[in-house]
């Protein structure tokens, strides 16, 4: 219109409104200035993770409830009804990363499937389709036949992208439009949840850095552990394969892997925990480390880090061990 009128039957007419908590504005994209809220409120959020953590006793109970309970529902309110593009969905997986190594102490260079795995948090791709196909399956199981009729005439529309959207997360959690119909919300949620630890299992064996992680833990959970002691970050790097070892120099120009505290060839997670003789005082205090080893390495790397009994002692261990390499190296020990 050349000359919009301020008011039709008596409502004024604006380029956007604020229905139900979310902002529609009145154009093609009419999304969009939620969706920009919604980045910057996960930003926003995101980053008062670690005063949170900080001031707290058990960081990875208070992380993931805070994040969990308190941010996410304000972040994807509203995502159900939404368009949300990869671009998007990979910028929010992006800030939930950050979350999971403000809570464990990862660094950078962490496998994002070891924070999914320890902390126990969904992909954030799984949750937006989760929210979308949970939101199709209370229209269909309602009683509100205004939204049915609706939902049927947008699934005949080929071209309504987003349906289009919805068909391809259900494709996506293994099923089809007739498996989809003939569930119930819970075994939705279940199937949903199934698919997710599916994908977790496939990033695992993807890393050859993750072949003890892969062995030793079994599937996506909270590891109830983690606290705010400096230990804890020592004990999650340990388990992801992530310690700063110079074997990690390996991909740099000219870099030296080999031990700087004894002189060995290559100084990984092996040599770190079973094999070098200058950190001997502190490994003859874990029980599992005393010569001669009864199992393969792997296997008592893995017992080491990953069996519950007894955790909360090795965890120690593992980080005097851990004081012992960087004090020896700091004062020239080498």
């Amino acid at each position: 219109m050349k000359e919009k009128p301020e008011e039709i039957e008596g409502i004024k007419v604006t380029d956007s409104i604020k229905y139900l908590g979310i902002e529609i504005e009145g154009k093609r994209n009419m999304f969009k200035k939620q969706k920009k809220k919604m980045m910057e409120k996960a930003e926003k959020l995101a980053n008062l993770t670690y005063s949170i953590i900080a001031k707290s006793c058990h960081k990875i109970l208070i992380g993931k409830t805070y994040w969990k309970n308190v941010a996410l529902p304000g972040i994807l309110y509203g995502t159900a009804v939404m368009n949300i593009t990869e671009s998007e969905i990979k910028r929010l997986q992006q800030i939930e990363n950050g979350v999971g190594r403000k809570i464990l102490g990862a660094p950078s260079y962490a496998a994002v499937a070891t924070l999914r795995g320890e902390i126990g948090m969904s992909e954030m791709k799984t949750r937006i389709a989760g929210g979308r196909l949970r939101f199709v399956k209370g229209i269909e199981e309602g009683r509100n036949d205004l939204l049915k009729t609706i939902l049927e005439e947008m699934k005949e529309n080929e071209n309504n992208r987003w349906m289009k959207e919805t068909k391809k997360w259900i494709k996506d959690m293994e099923m089809n439009d007739r498996t989809f119909r003939r569930m119930g919300r819970e075994e939705l949620k279940a199937k949903i949840r199934e698919v997710d630890g599916k994908k977790w299992r496939d990033e695992i064996k993807e890393k050859n850095s993750l072949e003890i992680y892969e062995q030793e833990k079994g599937q996506i959970g909270e590891e109830m552990f983690y606290d705010n002691k400096p230990n804890s970050i020592i004990m999650y790097r340990a388990r992801a394969n992530c310690l700063k070892l110079n074997d990690r120099k390996r991909h740099e120009a000219g870099g030296r892997v080999e031990c700087k505290l004894c002189g060995a060839v290559n100084e990984d997670l092996a040599h770190f925990i079973l094999e070098c003789p200058d950190l001997s005082d502190e490994r003859r205090k874990i029980v599992e480390l005393q010569q001669p080893y009864e199992e393969e390495k792997k296997k008592i790397i893995g017992n080491v880090l990953f069996k519950k009994e007894g955790i909360e002692k090795r965890k120690e261990y593992i980080y005097q061990m851990w004081k012992k390499r960087e004090s020896y190296i700091t004062q020239g020990y080498a």
